[in-house]
């Protein structure tokens, strides 16, 4: 079988700025890829399209007890404010983003539509994460609240970043900071 050439890495980035609802299907994947990835190369050989990518992994890389899917979630009230604090520890990826998923819209059903999300604990957040957290918080804001984000260490900040969702959700250092600016 053969394929005819296509190098995924001459397409145009999506546009990642605006309403994150209104964003256009399309081009994500490439681009998650070229911001993640050291290289990127393409080639055609033999009628087959080729990508090799390569990430140089620091000497202190993952272990597999590191990649453990288990997803604790820890609600509390903050008061006098009206926000409600989500501590989360864990994964956040296709095995546990309908845990998270219901977490957050039992909190909003619960009423408690001004949420922060204590993101300390997370180490990894999949594209079935982002899609949650996007979801939330666009469900806060129907119903006249806020999601925001606090305690995200710098390689969640950094993806969050690239994904376009620094550009409508709210991050600070602490939840006394994201309280302070609330």
């Amino acid at each position: 079988m053969t394929a005819p050439p296509f190098d995924p890495t001459l397409r145009d980035d999506p546009e990642i700025h605006g309403d994150i609802m209104k964003l256009k299907a399309g081009g994500w994947g490439i681009y998650f890829v070229k911001k993640l990835m050291d290289t990127i190369q393409y080639a055609y050989r033999d009628g087959l399209n080729v990508l090799t990518l390569t990430k140089c992994m620091p000497e202190d890389t993952l272990t597999a007890d590191d990649l453990q899917a288990e997803l604790i979630l820890r609600p509390a009230p903050l008061p006098p404010s009206p926000y409600w604090s989500l501590e989360v520890h864990g994964r956040l990826d296709g095995s546990n983003a309908g845990v998270m998923q219901s977490a957050l819209a039992s909190q909003l059903q619960q009423g408690h539509a001004h949420l922060i999300l204590d993101l300390g604990g997370v180490d990894y957040v999949a594209s079935s994460g982002l899609k949650v957290l996007a979801a939330a918080w666009r469900s806060a804001r129907d119903q006249q609240g806020n999601l925001v984000l606090v305690g995200l260490n710098p390689r969640l900040h950094e993806i969050l970043d690239i994904v376009g969702f620094t550009t409508f959700i709210d991050i600070y250092p602490n939840v006394e900071t994201a309280l302070a600016n609330a």
